[in-house]
């Protein structure tokens, strides 16, 4: 059942918009944790400041959009834009607040590395475009 999903996904799926981000990996003592504002997780713009936030702090960004195989979960308002979704009005301020115009940086564009080739020769290389970091 698993392949056929990844199979249908491989097939039918499309990448996200490079603003959209929905997978982070970090310690579980990053400083993102401390320095973290009182977003609503999951909802519009706060996945644009933590970029960002990694960006600035010089933690390395490695893009794996088009190497990983990621299954988001649609929601039945997925037909809806992201910045009229319940919340959004609320982060979209928060962010403002926190970056200014800089939110619009945080898009995998601007990653440092991405991962390059599948499977056990997948390794991490240079980012397809140059980083803002």
């Amino acid at each position: 059942a698993l392949r056929e999903v990844e199979a249908n996904a491989t097939r039918n799926g499309t990448l996200h918009d490079p603003h959209g981000i929905d997978l982070f990996a970090l310690p579980a003592d990053s400083p993102v944790v401390a320095n973290f504002p009182p977003f609503l997780v999951g909802v519009y713009r706060w996945d644009n400041w933590l970029l960002v936030w990694a960006l600035r702090e010089r933690v390395p960004v490695v893009d794996v959009s088009e190497r990983g195989l990621l299954f988001h979960a649609l929601m039945p308002n997925n037909a809806e834009r992201h910045s009229a979704r319940r919340g959004a009005v609320y982060n979209y301020v928060l962010c403002k607040k926190e970056l200014g115009e800089l939110y619009r940086l945080g898009s995998v564009l601007n990653a440092d590395f991405a991962l390059i080739g599948r499977g056990a020769a997948a390794r991490v290389g240079p980012s397809r475009v140059q980083s803002v970091g």
